[in-house]
Formats: C-alpha cells, structure tokens, sequence
C-alpha cells in the first residue's frame, strides 16, 4: 500500500525534475499563506482576502491557454528554467514593492506571479510525461501528488512559525531561493524529441485545442467536476479569520501559529492518502472515483462548519484533502493516459485553469459570503450548493465521464492507449 518510487530509481530526467519541484513547492508553500496573511493584516477583511482569486484568476486565464501553445511548440525544459527564473525576481521584489499599508501592491504582484505561472505550469505539466514510460503513469500521478502535499504540509506548518518570527518579506525571499534551487536542478535535462508534428503557438491553434477538449466528455467531465467541488466551497479565504477567532477563543496558541495549522491541514491529509497510494495503480474506474473524491471534499468542508473548536476543524479538513488526493490522482492518470503529446501542452493550459480557477472563484465566493453570513455558515452553505451540482451534472449531464474506465491493464502494465482522436492542429 506504500508509495510506489520504482519511476525515480528508472528515470533519471525525472527524478532530477522530481526532487527540483520539491523544493520549489516548499517555498512556494510559505508564499501561499504568506500572501493571504498579508492582505488580511492590513485590512482585517475576507472580502479582500476573497479578491485574491479574481486578480490571480484574470492573468491566468490570459496567460494559460497561451502556455499551454507555447509548450507544445517549444522546448518546454528551457520554458519552465524561464518562467522559474521570472517568478524568483518576482517573488524577491515582492517585500520591496508592498512595504506600505496600501494593499493593492498585493494584489498587483499577486497576478504578475498568476500570469507568469500560466506559462510555466503547463509546460511543467505537459513535460512530465516525455520522461517516463506510459505503464508508469499512475505511479508518477501518485508521486506527484505526495511532493505536491508533502510541501504543502511542511511549508505551511514551518510558515505559521516563520511568520510569527520573521514577517512576511522572509516567506518571500525563501520562495525566490527555492525556485534558483530548483533551475539547477532542471539545468541538464534533455528534451525528448517529439513523436508528432505541432503548429506554431496561434490563435488557431489555441482554438484547436478548446475544441479537441469540449468534443471529449471524458475530458470534460474531468474538468467540471474538479471546478464544481472547488467554486463554491473552497475555504482558503477563510482561514486567517478563523484562525483569529480560534486564537482570540484561546488555548490553541497565536493567531499565524493557528494559520499555519489550517493551511497544512488539507495538504496533510492528502499526504497521509499519498503516502499510502499504491492501491490507485489498480483501480480502474477514473470516472467513479474522481466523482466520489469531490462529493466527499464537500462532506469534509461542510463538516469543519459545524466544528466548535481548531482542533476537529483541521481533522475534517484534513479529510477534504485526502479526498481531493484521491481526486487528483485519477485525474493526472486519465489526462496523462489519454491525451496525445501534440496537444499536451494545450490540455495541460486548460486542466491548470480547471483545478486553479475553481479554487480562486472559490476564495473570492467565499470570502464575501462569510462576510455578509460568517465563517462557519459559509462553510455550510458552501459545501452545500457544490455537492447538489456536482451529484446532479454527473447524474443527468456526464454518464460516459461516471463510467471511465482506463484503457490499461489491471497490473499497470500498457495496453493500447485511449486518445479519442489525436488529430488537434489547426
């Protein structure tokens, strides 16, 4: 039931990439509550911290489905080394540039590092793939989903503290060093040579793969759901004001101790599903199952409202994340399993809007409906409204996405693989 970690003994490439994203997303991890912690700081408001959402939303629906054309058509190794090394110099002016108590620096900054990492996700995305051998799919999902959480539960957990010491220009200034760390480690990969021919980065060819993507209810289904279980019951925004409530209610330590308890307590659920992930390598159903992971999501995070204390709120969200592990897992194999590499950097831009959207539209929705109903209410009704969609659009609008099954062999082994067409140039 272990994790799997035969791919990083057989792929070299991937392991260097592997263990250079690692440490990038454990500084990336302090930013993501550093950030949030910043903007409530100066104006002790959810709605602003809502707003987050829509000013990294708009440049990374600007700059996702251009990415992902970009990292189909170019070299998509010398594509993340460069955006890695913009989102560093972003992420060391960002102390500088919002030292006053204004906060729409913030919110500037915020989206300068969304639209720069519109580019770089998909051709991270679309890379992976390249290195490893289709029957190692599922494994490498489930890897990557365990480096994902695992930073996202140290991260945090050290980021509560670091802030509590060394504010938040530090979390900055780490996330910038991480990512240096992380462009040594990409420095050497090769980039495997392509099997197909793939149009130049147009607007065509960015329509080609919208199309190729709607025509596909497998894709499709995949997308809504992950949107559906995140847009209306995502709780980020919420958790500096209730960390504050729980501190001011005393007994579980300060206010960003509390913070970054909260913040790790998804990702260490997920972990703990991760860690024990080999069982997804079998399991055939991807359609099932994603579904089943985003209803129990909103089960979790329904439960944290009715929570009277930190402590049974960070347990029931430590379920949404192991939930949404399991989500995440399935989703990576069936994109990974049944998409072409001449589109992958196209479909690569539209699953990072799928899985990044929902949640900023979730912190904004949220953000403002615990403004007007308060925190624990919006909880509730949250989880509510996103589990009624999620069970009645896959009930009435997706049976072929419920009934998925992988096209690979019940050991992992490759069998033909299921593109649904390949053909996607303009």
């Amino acid at each position: 039931m272990w994790l799997d970690l035969s791919p990083l003994r057989k792929y070299p490439a991937f392991r260097r990439l592997y263990f250079g994203q690692l440490v990038s997303v454990l500084g990336t991890s302090l930013t993501f509550i550093a950030l949030p912690f910043d903007v409530y700081e100066k104006t002790k408001s959810t709605a602003s911290v809502g707003l987050i959402g829509i000013f990294q939303l708009v440049p990374l629906v600007l700059t996702g489905f251009w990415g992902g054309a970009l990292a189909d058509a170019g070299n998509r190794v010398k594509l993340v080394i460069g955006c890695e090394a913009g989102l560093a110099i972003l992420c060391a002016l960002y102390p500088w540039a919002t030292r006053s108590a204004e906060v729409w620096p913030c919110f500037l900054l915020a989206g300068f590092l969304s639209a720069l990492s519109g580019i770089h996700r998909p051709a991270l995305d679309s890379l992976t793939p390249r290195l490893v051998a289709p029957e190692d799919i599922p494994r490498i999902s489930a890897l990557n989903g365990f480096r994902g959480t695992f930073g996202h539960v140290v991260g945090p957990t050290i980021g509560g503290l670091f802030l509590a010491h060394f504010g938040v220009k530090g979390a900055f200034w780490i996330d910038a060093a991480s990512y240096a760390i992380s462009i040594l480690f990409l420095v050497g990969i090769p980039e495997p040579a392509r099997s197909e021919q793939t149009a130049r980065p147009s607007f065509a060819s960015i329509a080609a793969g919208l199309r190729y993507a709607i025509t596909r209810p497998v894709l499709l289904g995949s997308y809504l759901v992950d949107i559906a279980a995140m847009m209306f019951c995502y709780p980020m925004a919420l958790f500096p004001a209730l960390a504050e409530e729980w501190a001011a209610a005393g007994g579980v330590g300060g206010n960003a101790r509390v913070l970054g308890w909260l913040y790790s307590s998804t990702a260490f659920g997920a972990l703990i599903c991760s860690a024990f992930s080999r069982w997804t390598v079998r399991r055939r159903r991807y359609g099932a199952l994603i579904t089943v992971a985003a209803l129990g999501w909103c089960v979790a995070i329904g439960a944290a409202g009715f929570s009277p204390t930190a402590y049974l709120a960070v347990a029931c969200f430590a379920l949404a994340g192991a939930c949404d592990m399991v989500s995440g897992i399935f989703r990576s194999s069936l994109w990974n399993e049944t998409i072409p590499d001449s589109v992958r950097g196209r479909m690569a831009g539209i699953e990072m809007l799928s899985y990044m959207s929902g949640p900023l539209i979730g912190n904004t929705w949220m953000g403002f409906l615990a403004a007007s109903q308060g925190t624990h209410h919006a909880l509730r009704i949250g989880a509510g409204v996103s589990f009624a969609i999620i069970l009645a659009g896959v009930a009435i609008g997706l049976p072929a996405f419920w009934a998925f099954r992988s096209s690979l062999g019940p050991s992992g082994d490759s069998s033909k693989q299921e593109s649904e067409g390949v053909e996607c140039n303009p």
